[in-house]
């Protein structure tokens, strides 16, 4: 499984000035973001977690960027696999090699929490797996000095083909610790931006587990620890996890950074969608660059539907008057069987 999408789930917006930050649920970014990942494999010897505490500098410019993931934050609504994680209101969906999957989260003022995970294990087939009970990201607000526990777990059953056994069970549980141990300035190859970081020690416990006779028994087990350093910001809009290490026995083992991000910008071949004015204080026009019969549906921060209505051409006219004032998504999907959508963020002032 692509761990990753599970550690890096926080995409940042603004504050300003060089000092010790706050990150809360209004930085997390909208749907409709593309976020470029970069991948660092022969990270420079001068990449290293450097010190705990206040105000300190981290210089990582020698970073390079080996190859890139792509991901896209989305409603549930938008995949298809929205009904297995009934209480998701937000989305990260990663498409890399061929291969998609999605991270199922909820997002509110308490805590980011990630809820399950659809898509390839392994390599082998597709799966849907829950995490039980969640695997809390971050706690909001998040602080100099904030510290947490958590333990979770997921799990996959399928029928055996193994002579004499009824189910096989592939089962991992997670122990986990996260502490924000630092604060101060991170230099990447794009820029200096203020930032937290967040120390996380973490022990998975994978376990193989067969059912005979109506009775489950262990057949392996093995124990894996991780030690992982991140760094977030609060200044890009919209941003993201800005810059990730693994550290095993002395050595920084796997390196990611914010490569670029980009939004309202459509997946579909040699597809846009314009959005004027923008920001927009009553009426904005949605300008798509071939005609679509469908449907436009607007949805707020919450992950709700606020405007529906017919798309019947290449323009769309929208009125805000009665909306308050925040960051939608404009979602227009094509009717016909080919389900084209067109994505962009909408600001009402």
């Amino acid at each position: 499984m692509k761990k990753s999408l599970f550690t890096s789930l926080f995409i940042l917006t603004a504050l300003w000035g060089f000092s010790q930050i706050t990150i809360t649920n209004a930085n997390i970014a909208p749907e409709g973001v593309t976020i470029i990942q970069a991948n660092d494999t022969l990270p420079d010897s001068s990449i290293q977690p450097g010190n705990s505490g206040a105000n300190q500098t981290w210089n990582f410019s020698a970073a390079t960027a080996d190859y890139l993931d792509t991901l896209y934050t989305e409603l549930p609504s938008w995949t298809p696999y929205a009904d297995s994680f009934p209480n998701a209101n937000y989305v990260i969906r990663q498409t890399f090699s061929g291969d998609t999957s999605y991270v199922f989260a909820d997002r509110n003022d308490d805590f980011f929490a990630s809820l399950g995970y659809a898509g390839s294990m392994d390599d082998s087939s597709f799966v849907t797996l829950e995490v039980i009970p969640q695997e809390i990201i971050m706690d909001f607000p998040v602080e100099y000095g904030n510290q947490r526990t958590e333990s979770f777990y997921y799990q996959e059953t399928m029928v055996s083909t193994i002579p004499g056994t009824d189910s096989l069970r592939f089962k991992t549980a997670t122990e986990k610790s996260v502490e924000v141990d630092a604060w101060g300035t991170i230099t990447m190859p794009n820029g200096s931006y203020n930032c937290l970081r967040t120390i996380t020690n973490r022990t998975d416990y994978d376990s193989v587990w067969i059912k005979m006779a109506g009775a489950w028994t262990l057949v392996s087990s093995d124990t894996t620890f991780s030690l992982s350093y991140d760094w977030y910001t609060n200044e890009i809009l919209p941003g993201f996890d800005l810059f990730s290490l693994e550290y095993t026995d002395g050595v920084v083992s796997n390196v990611s950074f914010l490569y670029a991000t980009q939004v309202g910008v459509s997946e579909n071949k040699n597809t846009t969608a314009v959005i004027a004015p923008n920001p927009v204080k009553n009426h904005t026009i949605v300008q798509l660059s071939e005609k679509t019969t469908g449907t436009l549906k607007l949805y707020n921060q919450s992950g709700m539907c606020v405007v529906q209505k017919p798309v019947n051409g290449s323009t769309v006219a929208l009125s805000l008057e009665s909306l308050p004032a925040g960051i939608y998504v404009v979602v227009v999907t094509d009717a016909s069987k080919t389900g084209k959508q067109f994505t962009g963020k909408l600001v009402k002032q």
